[in-house]
C-alpha cells in the first residue's frame, strides 16, 4: 500500500483486513508505516488506530531494537542481534484516543528497553555522536524520541 495517498487507501485496508480475519489469518502492521531510526520522535499512523476501532480484535504490540542494526534507507546491516518483545494485547474496547496513547506507550518504552539493553552490551557498529548522545540520556533515565507528529496516514 502506498504510504502518500494519505488516508485514500485505508478503506480498502479494513476491507482485506477483514477478509483475512475471516480467514483466520493474523495481520502484522508497523504502525509508524516503516523502519524508523532509534531513538528518533515516533510517528505513529492513523490506520492502525482505524483498524483497531472498526475490527474488534486485540492488539499485540511488538517493540524492536532493529534499527540499531539495519538503518532507515539502509541496505548496510551491521553485526548484532536484533531483538523483538512482544507486549501485553490491548484488548478491543479502548476509545481511539486511548488505544493510540497506550499503543505508543508500550511500543516506545519497550523498544527504549531493548535498545538500551543492546547499548549496555556494547554494539559492535559505529555510534553517530547524535545517536550516542541520545543512548547515554536514555541510559541516565531522560526521555528521547517521544514527541509525536500529527499524521492522518
Amino acid at each position: 500500500m502506498r504510504r502518500s495517498r494519505g488516508t485514500e487507501p485505508i478503506p480498502l485496508m479494513l476491507e482485506d483486513a477483514r477478509a483475512a480475519l475471516a480467514r483466520g489469518c493474523r495481520i502484522i502492521i508497523f504502525p509508524e508505516g516503516t523502519r524508523v531510526a532509534p531513538l528518533a520522535p515516533h510517528d505513529y499512523r492513523q490506520g492502525t488506530v482505524r483498524m483497531y476501532a472498526e475490527l474488534g480484535v486485540p492488539v499485540v504490540p511488538v517493540a524492536l531494537n532493529s534499527g540499531l542494526f539495519w538503518g532507515r534507507r539502509s541496505l548496510v546491516l551491521w553485526p548484532g542481534t536484533a531483538r523483538a518483545r512482544f507486549l501485553p494485547a490491548i484488548q478491543p474496547g479502548l476509545t481511539a484516543d486511548a488505544f493510540r496513547t497506550r499503543l505508543i506507550r508500550d511500543i516506545e518504552l519497550g523498544t527504549n528497553e531493548l535498545i538500551l539493553e543492546a547499548y549496555e552490551a556494547g554494539l559492535s557498529r559505529p555510534i553517530p555522536p547524535a545517536l550516542r548522545e541520545k543512548l547515554e540520556a536514555l541510559k541516565a533515565g531522560q526521555s528521547v524520541g517521544s514527541s509525536d507528529k500529527t499524521t492522518t496516514s
